[in-house]
């Protein structure tokens, strides 16, 4: 290339810099028609929304007069059934003349717990007793915990439900209370109970309650043949290979062994650990034994120092430091009942000075369970309270779930729940709901919504999520406006449509969720024949309209993904759709519920917006008139105690929250 002189240089230079100016200019001028065509669709868009949302409310306000009377009609007959319901159960109450009163009576909760705390005199060793005043406290705690349940289910956690809570905790303090008065009771004469090996041994158990005592003082005439092994036959649970680190004072030693079917402990902290248990808490605490009694010319002395004035707990080992030498092998039978998949649970004691659950004072490796006999061996080395311990939030959140009408005669719903270690099915009818799978003894049977989830969370299951267990799941909370409204709609549809969770409603707003509906007992249609490609005429010019429409709609969207600021990950995400199989995804709001085109649904910016040619809705009721006419007739026939039911079951696992 010859070289340029210097003319030539600055000619090419300013050639350059006026097509640089001529550029600029240009996409100066590009930039500012694209700023008047933005403001212009903001304008056309804030008119059409202005229009729409006009024409929204006065559609939703006339849908909200008709929802109504759905309402009333619907409460009416709830009143009528309950209050026939009610007559069937005071009459049965009168009949079997229940010594346990109804919880709902404030006034006669409150008489029995009194009564309780006289039940028993102060200074009693009748454990017959002690253990009958224990199991009727439990049968009043199984009844109040069914009000319990039934105020869960109606989302009620008001004054009444604490003081419920209350008069649990009460009964439950009260019972330890006696068993405690007794031991304390006995070793005040433990030297009338000794056998001829010097070694007093009791065990009872009924009710939920499992009491054992155990004591051993040396015998001089005998010799010592160390401590063995301990077997409390009545209450299931075996202490083998006692260890002599255990005897204090000489040869002396000790135990209170307790199993009660609850957990007092954890409501001691401020703080929500992140375990909780199952199949209640085990006992076994090494007892501070008085001194022997001394037989003097005929008379008995017995020691009255303080330490025969109360009950002391000594710890095990001495100075809380692990030493091999010093451990307790225990052999227990765990309840049927329990949700244990493992075998080797988790085993953890309660730390009183950190105020939680702990996992380190037993040897891991030697810990044994049986799924088939249900017997649970452990080697501890620190006398602490044990339980079996779980993480919080196991079983959620929900891998999936969905609501499928029943096949067959009777009228229902199977609510199918997909978790981290089992596939949960429960049925739901007008009687109530029954558990399907996994079958576990103990659950057979049609009862309450609550009753039965407690249940299955008091045995390892836990399927009521609360607000402080979506902190250890990472979930985010939705509104409990939206909860509601979504737990009612969705009730008042089963049996006419299908309903799962979608994978993307946690990525919504907390006043925003997503559900996909179908027609129940939905038949997948048979596929179609492959249609013949249509031929294009090579030489045929397109029709000038419709270049210009197709280059109008590719620039209004460009302009809005230039408003909304569209990133490439949106883009990508807008091509996701679930709906297929005959499933369409909705959106409900706290006030609305409408059909959105998941395959366009933007994810990330702004709210859902009802899909084309779709309008919003106050309720389910009216997308089922817009998407399946006729079916709205349906709606009549599902009874009004199958939509209560539905609606107490949805209220208590929160599926839209914890999937």
């Amino acid at each position: 290339m010859p070289k340029l002189t210097k003319k030539q240089r600055a000619e090419l230079a300013a050639k350059l810099a006026e097509e640089a100016r001529l550029a600029a200019e240009a996409e100066a001028k590009r930039l500012k028609e694209q700023r008047i065509k933005i403001e212009a669709l903001k304008k056309e868009l804030a008119e059409q929304k202005i229009t729409y949302g006009k024409e929204e409310a006065e559609r939703l306000k006339t849908e909200a007069k008709a929802n109504r009377e759905v309402e009333i009609q619907h409460n009416l007959e709830l009143k009528k059934i309950e209050a026939e319901a009610s007559k069937t159960k005071d009459w049965s109450d009168f009949l079997t003349c229940s010594e346990i009163p109804d919880p709902v009576n404030t006034a006669d909760l409150n008489s029995f717990v009194l009564v309780q705390r006289e039940e028993v005199p102060e200074n009693s060793r009748d454990i017959e007793h002690i253990i009958k005043t224990c199991a009727q406290s439990q049968r009043m705690i199984k009844e109040t915990e069914r009000q319990i349940s039934k105020l869960l289910e109606e989302g009620n956690q008001g004054p009444d439900y604490k003081n419920l809570l209350g008069i649990i905790k009460e009964l439950r303090l009260h019972s330890l209370y006696l068993l405690n008065s007794y031991t304390l009771n006995t070793l005040r004469t433990i030297d009338t109970l000794l056998d001829k090996k010097r070694i007093f041994q009791m065990n009872h158990g009924a009710h939920g309650v499992r009491f054992a005592m155990w004591v051993r003082y040396p015998d001089d005439k005998a010799g010592d043949d160390g401590v063995g092994d301990i077997e409390m036959d009545k209450i299931g649970i075996t202490l083998s290979r006692v260890p002599a680190t255990l005897q204090i004072e000489g040869e002396s030693a000790g135990l209170q062994i307790m199993h009660v079917d609850y957990d007092m402990l954890s409501s001691q902290s401020d703080t929500l650990g992140p375990y909780t248990t199952i199949g209640g808490v085990f006992y076994i605490r090494r007892l501070h034994l008085p001194g022997e009694a001394i037989h003097t010319r005929g008379y008995i002395r017995r020691n009255r120092k303080t330490e025969t004035q109360k009950l002391t707990f000594l710890r095990y080992p001495n100075d809380g430091v692990d030493t091999p030498i010093g451990d307790l092998h225990v052999s227990l039978k765990l309840p049927e009942n329990l949700f244990i998949t493992e075998t080797q649970p988790m085993i953890g004691w309660w730390n009183s000075e950190k105020m939680a659950w702990c996992s380190d004072g037993h040897r891991e490796k030697d810990t044994k369970y049986d799924a088939k006999t249900h017997h649970l061996h452990i080697k501890i080395w620190r006398l602490e309270p044990f339980a079996v311990l779980q993480p919080r939030a196991l079983d959620f959140p929900y891998l999936d779930w969905n609501l499928m009408k029943t096949e067959g005669k009777e009228s229902g719903v199977v609510l199918t729940l997909k978790g981290s270690r089992f596939e949960v099915k429960i049925i739901a009818t007008s009687q109530g709901v029954s558990l399907l799978s996994p079958a576990v003894p103990g659950y057979e049977g049609v009862m309450s919504p609550g009753h039965l989830l407690l249940r299955l969370k008091k045995s390892g299951l836990n399927l009521v999520p609360t607000d402080d267990d979506a902190k250890f799941c990472h979930k985010p909370l939705k509104s409990k406006t939206l909860e509601e409204k979504s737990c009612n709609d969705l009730a008042h549809v089963v049996g006419v449509l299908d309903i799962s969770g979608c994978r993307y409603s946690s990525s919504q707003e907390a006043d925003v969720a997503l559900v996909k509906i179908r027609e129940s007992c939905y038949v997948l249609p048979e596929p179609e024949p492959e249609a013949e490609p249509e031929k294009v005429d090579p030489n045929a010019k397109p029709d000038p309209e419709v270049v210009k429409a197709e280059a109008a709609a590719k620039e209004r969207e460009e302009l809005l993904a230039i408003m909304t600021k569209e990133t490439l990950e949106d883009k990508k995400l807008k091509g996701i759709s679930d709906d297929k199989d005959g499933w369409r995804t909705v959106c409900v709001q706290e006030d609305k519920w409408m059909l959105i085109n998941a395959s366009k649904f933007h994810l990330r910016n702004n709210k859902p917006e009802p899909a084309e040619g779709c309008i919003t809705h106050l309720n389910l009721s009216g997308v089922i008139k817009e998407r399946y006419p006729g079916k709205e007739n349906d709606l009549e026939t599902v009874p009004a105690l199958l939509k209560e039911t539905v609606k107490k079951l949805l209220r208590l696992v929160r599926p839209l929250v914890f999937h």
